[in-house]
């Protein structure tokens, strides 16, 4: 039988999922690896499903609530994460009803979408699909004296947050909830989730103000997080990071809708690959899509354009006028038919819908429209 948590069952849990990715990846310890989760002033236990075979915890899966500002709308989204089933408990099927519970919770709550890692197929049969594009950087030294020369001084200074005031700390945390998408975080919860992963977050100074943030891992070759005060500097700080800290390369993911950042790195990056970002099911098409569309027609000039669209017994029509966004159930015949997997590859794929849907070439207003976006920071993932 499934149930949910709670806190005397902390550390049994923690034992659990510690005990199973260790065995399955390389050691870990959720406690310091995602502290927003298991460090000790937490309890997010009564978000964790469970099932117990003689009273001892065999499996488990986190539910975790995160909402999003996008423009002026809010997404209520669901952190699918901590999946773990003991090894003694294999081809039970514990994993699938904890999945079904999850999956009936979703009819009595306001989410509107869900999402999760791992293996795709997996979590198929759950109703996710990988989709969301975003890009992957690399830019390395020898990029760096080509863009600058050989004698670059780095424009920006970093500063760790163990150095850092709390005025300055409260500076970075205002700095994140100026982005037009966000994670909604609770100022005591700032640094834990900047330092989940083992992420190490720095405040990001030129001539000592404060203009952005950033976190890396321990060796300073992985950026999980940059947001400043203006995107027009991305390039530079970037650089004055590599220079400063003497490194190689570094890595770093960027939404396929930054495109202020995107115009930057492919002038100047050794190399970018598109891939997905995440497992997501969107529960709430209607929704989701107004509220994604409305942001990027508040961002680009997009071509009007009207289409009706069915995902499997749910029929939307979605209209764009002067950039102007309406997406309502509909009566009418669809011009287009989908799948729920299929709806989540053609809203949010890395290309075009023609591409993969042939009909969508006969109305080429969606070419601009769509794909959409949702940009999550690694660091809020669970």
């Amino acid at each position: 039988m499934v149930e949910k948590l709670s806190l005397q069952d902390k550390q049994d849990l923690i034992d659990l999922i510690d005990l199973v990715f260790s065995q399955a990846h390389c050691p870990h310890n959720f406690k310091e690896l995602i502290p927003k989760l298991y460090g000790e002033s937490v309890n997010t236990m009564p978000y964790h499903y469970a099932v117990r075979e003689n009273g001892k915890l065999m499996a488990a899966v986190l539910r975790y609530p995160i909402s999003f500002q996008i423009g002026d709308n809010i997404l209520k989204t669901a952190g699918i994460g901590s999946v773990c089933s003991h090894m003694l408990a294999r081809q039970k099927g514990y994993m699938k009803e904890i999945m079904n519970a999850i999956d009936e919770d979703f009819k009595h709550q306001e989410f509107d979408l869900a999402w999760l890692g791992g293996q795709r197929q997996r979590y198929q049969y759950f109703g996710f699909e990988r989709c969301v594009g975003q890009y992957r950087v690399f830019l390395n030294d020898i990029n760096l004296r080509h863009a600058k020369g050989r004698d670059y001084q780095p424009e920006y200074t970093f500063m760790a947050f163990a150095e850092c005031s709390t005025d300055w700390i409260d500076k970075a945390y205002q700095i994140h909830n100026r982005q037009e998408i966000h994670a909604l975080r609770a100022r005591e919860d700032f640094e834990m989730i900047l330092r989940t992963w083992q992420q190490q977050p720095f405040i990001i100074l030129k001539e000592d103000q404060i203009v952005g943030y950033l976190t890396s891992d321990a060796q300073k070759t992985k950026i999980g997080e940059c947001v400043l005060l203006d995107n027009r500097i991305f390039a530079e700080v970037l650089f004055s990071f590599l220079k400063t800290y003497e490194l190689k390369q570094l890595e770093i993911t960027i939404g396929i809708l930054e495109t202020e950042k995107i115009k930057q790195m492919v002038a100047v990056c050794e190399k970018y690959q598109k891939e997905f970002r995440h497992n997501f099911r969107i529960l709430h098409f209607e929704k989701v899509l107004q509220v994604c569309l409305t942001w990027k027609a508040q961002h680009m000039v997009l071509p009007d354009g009207a289409i009706v669209i069915g995902i499997e017994d749910e029929i939307l029509q979605i209209t764009l006028t002067n950039n102007q966004v309406s997406v309502t159930l509909s009566q009418q015949s669809p011009q287009i038919v989908l799948t729920r997997l299929q709806a989540h590859l053609f809203f949010f794929g890395l290309s075009a819908p023609q591409e993969l849907f042939l009909q969508a070439a006969e109305y080429p207003f969606l070419n601009s429209w769509l794909p959409l976006d949702l940009k999550f920071s690694e660091q809020d993932a669970v």
